[in-house]
């Protein structure tokens, strides 16, 4: 075989080759693409599995406590706080509380909630919503 031939047969093989690690690359960047955009509808489901856990629980109130309680009713505003352009940079908050039972409960992400962790008997959960 000639130079040229040699030549000739580079280029073709070449030709071939660009196309196709210029498909691959274009694959990989689409593939990481997808994985953020999977992963942030991931954690975007979790956050409000999360707050609606909390929401749920904001409405709970202890039936011993409620019975034997002496102090006067407390609003709904008590209980749930919706907080605009109040943190960082103008961010939202929402601050859930509610009271304990006498079995166990949890938080927003499975802790166990006890006497020692609450603030005149009412659990506090937050969430932050940052710009």
């Amino acid at each position: 075989m000639s130079l040229l031939e040699y030549l000739v047969a580079l280029t073709l093989s070449l030709i071939l080759v660009a196309s196709l690690i210029k498909n691959s690359g274009e694959f990989i960047a689409k593939q990481i693409e997808y994985e953020k955009s999977h992963s942030l509808t991931a954690e975007a489901d979790r956050a409000l599995e999360l707050i609606g856990r909390a929401i749920r629980m904001a409405g709970y109130r202890n039936a011993q406590s409620l019975i034997s309680s002496t102090r006067k009713e407390a609003t709904l505003s008590d209980y749930i706080q919706v907080q605009k352009s109040n943190g960082y940079r103008g961010s939202d908050s929402l601050m859930v509380k509610h009271e304990i039972s006498q079995g166990m409960d949890f938080d927003c992400i499975g802790n166990t909630l006890s006497k020692e962790r609450t603030k005149n008997q009412l659990a506090q959960q937050g969430f932050l919503v940052d710009r």
